[in-house]
Order: structure tokens, then C-alpha cells, then sequence
């Protein structure tokens, strides 16, 4: 292959002598990285669309315009999910109320007969808590302006 130096004066050679220059460039076969690296990116862009709002919106709308019983499919499977969300804030909040009431296992707070005097100030301090942070953020965001 000829050094760049030498075809970058023999360019200016044919120019100056009037001539067109026409140089022909040797196709080099593309290497199998550059081929997968183009095919990553039209997979990546294929999956951008497909999990993207709108592309969801659209594979749905397909779905149950063909057959009305992928309405009836999707609805239970979304009451499904949000059974399931229930039964997790359930167990968290009973959880909570363990801990912060000290109960037993299996114990729930609404069938105590009676709640301890210092244990009835807990609700009150959960609340506290978050208004005082808030009142704090807000003097602090009202002090740089």
C-alpha cells in the first residue's frame, strides 16, 4: 500500500496538471464485531420500542382488538397483581404494628382489650416524625431563596 505522503502529492500532481482525480478506494469486508455491534443496536432499539409505553400500549390494543377474551386474560391477571399487593401492604403493616407495639405472634392490635398508656403515643410520634422533617426542609429550601 502506498505511503499517504506519496498519493497525497501524486493527487496534487494530476490536479495541477488539470486532470480529475478519481481514486478508488478498496472495500474492506466488514469484520464480525462491526456486524454484531450492528445487530446488538437493532435488537436494543427493536426492545427500546417494544418495552417502551407506548410499544406496550399499541402490542395491547393489538391483542384485544383480535380477540376479546385477552380483555377478560388481562383483567384477571391484573386483579391478580393487585391481590397480591394487598396481601404484601398487609403483612408489612402488621409488621409494623408488632414492632412498634410490641406484640406477639399472631396478635393483632384491634383485638387487645387494652393498649399500654406509653404505647398510645407511638401513632402520635409516626406522626410527628414526617411533619418535622418537612417543617425542617422548608425552612431550609425558604432560607436560600
Amino acid at each position: 500500500m502506498p505511503e499517504p505522503e506519496i498519493e497525497d502529492a501524486a493527487k496534487k500532481e494530476t490536479a495541477a496538471a488539470g486532470r480529475d482525480v478519481v481514486v478508488a478506494e478498496t472495500a474492506a469486508a466488514p469484520d464480525r464485531g462491526s456486524l454484531v455491534a450492528v445487530q446488538w443496536h437493532k435488537l436494543l432499539r427493536w426492545l427500546r420500542h417494544r418495552w417502551s409505553l407506548e410499544g406496550m400500549a399499541a402490542w395491547f390494543g393489538n391483542l384485544i382488538r383480535r380477540r376479546e377474551t385477552w380483555l377478560v386474560v388481562l383483567a384477571v391477571v391484573i386483579g391478580a397483581l393487585a391481590g397480591l399487593v394487598v396481601l404484601v401492604l398487609r403483612e408489612l403493616a402488621y409488621g409494623m404494628q408488632s414492632i412498634l407495639f410490641q406484640l406477639r405472634s399472631g396478635e393483632r392490635l384491634s383485638a387487645l382489650p387494652a393498649l399500654a398508656f406509653d404505647l398510645a403515643f407511638v401513632p402520635a410520634i409516626g406522626g410527628l416524625l414526617p411533619s418535622g422533617c418537612c417543617c425542617a426542609g422548608a425552612k431550609r429550601v425558604m432560607s436560600t431563596w
